[in-house]
């Protein structure tokens, strides 16, 4: 069963006894011993009205349910609809229960409105996504680096040049030397000495590169409230031919930053 049409957010109170369930029109599990089994849940009719059967395999009898309601994939959109079920496990709808109404799909209202609330996964998904913009306002800086969306966060090479870039930053730092007030510009080398990359495989390097370099953005934004005023992830090779003594490919950022304190100490 699934509700049609819009519905309003409300405050989830004034029923004392009411067990919550995720509704799901039945999902495929697969046992240890690598068989799958179909559980038959969620929402069932016959000839006599609707009723509701749980993951477990029982049904609700005469008691209120709250019931997040199944949509596309399967899966609950967080949203959950309380219900009453009467002493044959079935839906009453159109009527007045323990002094609370429900309505034509039988879902609990008060003074008209359908009653709702949000299961705990959906509450902390609300309350990150709340955080995050927050967090967004408050910068003055936007953010460059994200790592959900890193496409070499688990390339061995990525975290070695990262690792590089890194102890060099932090080496300049502890020296005292970095100073935005003065418009310096830190440049980092990465000489690629654990790395060989060929002259056709620079771009997928320098892709790499820029990574690293919005996440140091970010890192001395965080750390020391520096802002970016120019930022360039640049290459250079010195041969194409990788068997050439001179052969001594180069990663390198520029950095240029403004304001936050005189120094990073």
């Amino acid at each position: 069963m699934k509700r049609k049409g819009l519905f309003t957010l409300g405050l989830a109170a004034g029923l004392s006894v009411c067990t919550s369930i995720s509704a799901f029109a039945g999902y495929w599990v697969q046992h240890d011993n690598g068989e799958w089994e179909y559980n038959d849940c969620g929402w069932k009719q016959d000839s006599t009205g609707w009723w509701y059967k749980n993951e477990d395999g029982s049904y609700p009898v005469s008691t209120w349910q709250w019931i997040d309601e199944a949509d596309r994939e399967n899966k609950g959109d967080g949203v959950m609809f309380c219900y009453y079920f009467d002493a044959n496990g079935y839906l009453v709808t159109n009527t007045v229960i323990d002094g609370n109404t429900v309505d034509g799909n039988g879902a609990w209202t008060v003074d008209g409105v359908v009653q709702t609330k949000l299961e705990a996964w959906k509450e902390a998904q609300i309350k990150r996504e709340e955080e995050r913009k927050a967090e967004e306002a408050s910068r003055s800086q936007p953010r460059y680096y994200y790592e959900q969306a890193n496409p070499y966060l688990n390339d061995p090479e990525y975290q070695m040049i990262r690792e590089d870039w890194f102890a060099e930053l932090n080496q300049e730092i502890s020296k005292g030397k970095l100073n935005p007030a003065q418009e310096w510009s830190l440049i980092c080398y990465a000489k690629c000495e654990r790395i060989i990359f060929t002259n056709a495989e620079k771009e997928h390097y320098y892709d790499m590169e820029r990574w690293i370099a919005w996440e140091i953005a970010d890192y001395m934004y965080d750390n020391y409230g520096w802002e970016v005023d120019s930022l360039n992830a640049t290459g250079s090779m010195a041969s194409n031919n990788l068997f050439n003594s001179d052969w001594y490919p180069i990663l390198e950022i520029y950095l240029k930053f403004q304001g936050g304190t005189d120094n990073a100490q």
